[in-house]
């Protein structure tokens, strides 16, 4: 039988530096808030390119009225259009494939150690 050397590292994986990343849409879930109860969707966004490329971060969008305008910041980055006072069906899976750009910061603590929080969406700048 063959004898593999495993190696452990106790850190898992460090987030991304802070900075800008082309991302793409892979996954979305709707989840129930642990503390909260409410139900959100969560975005898992792929790293399309640099050194990164295939790192990924998650951006949360609760589904309560008070706070559909982040739901509204991913809908303009993508070039959707949105308007206020409004009601529309969403299909998460419609947008899987679909690229951004998205800031990511480090200011948020878990255990002692940063993780990483989509900050800003932005669209992805047109080609000229």
């Amino acid at each position: 039988m063959t004898v593999y050397k495993v190696v452990f590292n106790d850190s898992g994986f460090e987030p991304l530096p802070e900075g800008a990343y082309l991302v793409s849409i892979t996954k979305c879930e709707e989840k129930t808030g642990k503390e909260s109860g409410k139900l959100y969707l969560s975005w898992e966004l792929t790293v399309q390119d640099g050194v990164y490329t295939g790192r990924k971060v998650w951006l949360n969008t609760s589904l309560l009225p008070e706070a559909s305008w982040k739901i509204g910041d991913l809908l303009t980055a993508l070039g959707e259009s949105h308007a206020s006072n409004t009601e529309m069906n969403l299909e998460p899976d419609d947008y899987l494939g679909r690229e951004l750009v998205v800031t990511v910061t480090n200011t948020r603590m878990y255990e002692g150690k940063p993780q990483n929080d989509v900050d800003k969406l932005m669209p992805v700048p047109k080609k000229k």
